[in-house]
């Protein structure tokens, strides 16, 4: 929760200077993934390691929508990566298939959205 504080401070310090708008939302997008973690962990335990993950493909996807530019390299080696995270983290029996995809989908929402809108 601490975390989630400072990465909002940080927000509001990159809106206050005027910093570029892609920094300030890709930081605000973090913020919100890592507020919505935090809220469903107190209920069900979803990945916060794929929460990162699909915040990185959200990213790069809004990267695509936002610039148009070819990122397919960058988001495959995104999806990759967060394929051998879920399997290790589901090996390991950490969590349910559910609890990883739904934090896939909680970070790459989050972060699609906030960047794009």
């Amino acid at each position: 929760m601490l975390t989630t504080v400072i990465y909002f401070l940080c927000c509001l310090l990159l809106f206050q200077i005027g910093a570029p708008r892609i920094i300030t939302h890709f930081v605000l997008g973090a913020t919100i993934a890592l507020a919505l973690l935090v809220g469903v962990n107190f209920f069900w335990k979803i990945s916060a390691h794929m929460t990162g993950l699909g915040g990185l493909a959200g990213g790069i996807t809004s990267m695509v929508v936002l610039l148009q530019v070819n990122l397919q390299g960058y988001f495959l080696l995104a999806i990759l990566i967060s394929g051998f995270v879920g399997s290790a983290r589901m090996l390991l029996r950490a969590h349910s298939f559910l609890q990883i995809a739904a934090g896939w989908i909680l970070g790459f929402v989050s972060m699609f959205l906030t960047l794009t809108l």
